[in-house]
């Protein structure tokens, strides 16, 4: 099962990139039998899409997106917003 969040993948770019990075889990798991996280055969799998694909941004372990928060936090003291 692959959940994705509405915060982190609010454009098509970030859900394109996103799900390659969990078809590389799904790769792995489905053609190796392996479940191993971002181990060996994860690492194989998305060295494989970034071979296919060097147009597209590098499959990494992790994202960097700034996250377009839509629910804001305010002190009622000093008005600091989080």
């Amino acid at each position: 099962k692959i959940e994705i969040s509405l915060k982190v993948c609010d454009s098509a770019d970030r859900l394109r990139d996103t799900l390659i990075h969990e078809i590389c889990h799904a790769a792995s798991w489905l053609l190796d039998g392996i479940r191993d996280s971002h181990g060996d055969a994860w690492k194989y799998y998305a060295k494989k899409s970034n071979m296919v694909h060097p147009e597209l941004p590098m499959v990494t372990r992790c994202h960097n997106y700034k996250i377009n928060y839509r629910i804001h936090y305010e002190c009622t003291r000093c008005k600091t917003r989080v």
